[in-house]
């Protein structure tokens, strides 16, 4: 990483670490571009959360569905250009949110996912 790309990353958050994410998945399907191009900033939220890189891409599109208290795998497929299969593959990675309590998952009438709001109030 540059030495500017390192002072910029210090006086960084969360909440623009999760947008910047957003913004380079947008159509990545996540795929290896994808990673490549957000690696500085996937890093930054796994250090902070103690997450894995994965974990950080799912978390930062929860995070931009915060307001959403029924977010599916399925809501994303056209918003990241995949198919639901290919979402399907994070479901390690989602289970480590829920885990660590960052999201909250509901399996009334399917499966769900949120974020409490006091998780996002603390990000």
């Amino acid at each position: 990483m540059q030495t500017s790309c390192k002072k910029g990353m210090e006086q960084m958050d969360l909440l623009q670490a999760f947008e910047i994410i957003v913004d380079k998945a947008k159509g990545s399907s996540l795929g290896e571009k994808f990673y490549q191009e957000a690696d500085p900033y996937l890093g930054f939220v796994s250090d902070k959360l103690c997450i894995s890189k994965r974990a950080s891409a799912i978390m930062a599109l929860f995070a931009d569905r915060c307001d959403d208290n029924h977010i599916q795998f399925s809501d994303y497929t056209d918003f990241l250009d995949c198919r639901i299969l290919s979402l399907l593959r994070y479901s390690k990675e989602t289970e480590e949110l829920v885990d660590k309590e960052y999201v909250c998952r509901s399996k009334d009438e399917g499966l769900y996912y949120c974020i409490p709001m006091e998780v996002m109030e603390a990000f």
